[in-house]
């Protein structure tokens, strides 16, 4: 509890109210914690909602307090965002390989690679130096993604109303 600048024990709300809002919650998570240890009795749905919303900001407070006290833990933070981004853009990107009629496979041979297959080739490259990766790396594959999206969206779209409208003309005969 050393990251609060007020002092916790401070009862007063005169004093509170002239305390940051960080300050604040966590005498609330100290207040609430120091109760819950010495207090043996059931609580009310409401108050253990309470509880867990002031542990859960509690938690956030702390890492507020830590990423502007130290520089390397934001960088590390934003780091590990970007190359979360990306590792989630891998796994949407191998997904578009399944359609909805299973495995999407070109049976053409000798016929230069769809744009699908390019952004997997691209894709399976892109994760070999996945932790080291860029923003840049993360907006290029995530522009190539929503291309071949939706031209496959346009694509599955088609051949079902082709696949309908065969099955129609299979009845009229």
């Amino acid at each position: 509890m050393g990251l609060s600048s007020g002092n916790l024990r401070e009862a007063e709300n005169g004093y509170w109210q002239a305390r940051p809002v960080e300050d604040a919650v966590l005498r609330v998570a100290y207040q609430l914690r120091h109760k819950g240890a010495h207090e043996a009795h059931e609580y009310a749905y409401y108050e253990l909602e309470r509880h867990a919303y002031f542990v859960f900001a509690a938690i956030l407070v702390c890492c507020k307090i830590l990423v502007e006290a130290r520089s390397d833990i934001a960088k590390a933070v934003d780091d590990q965002g970007e190359v979360d981004a990306v590792r989630d853009l891998f796994i949407r990107i191998d997904e578009l390989s399944i359609g909805p009629n299973g495995p999407r496979r070109d049976s053409r041979s000798g016929v230069p690679p769809s744009r699908l297959q390019k952004l997997l080739g691209f894709n399976s490259r892109a994760e070999a130096v996945w932790p080291n990766c860029s923003a840049t790396l993360h907006d290029l594959l995530e522009s190539e993604y929503i291309s071949v999206k939706d031209e496959l969206a346009d694509a599955d779209r088609e051949a079902a109303i082709e696949a309908f409208l065969e099955s129609q003309r299979g009845d009229e005969y």
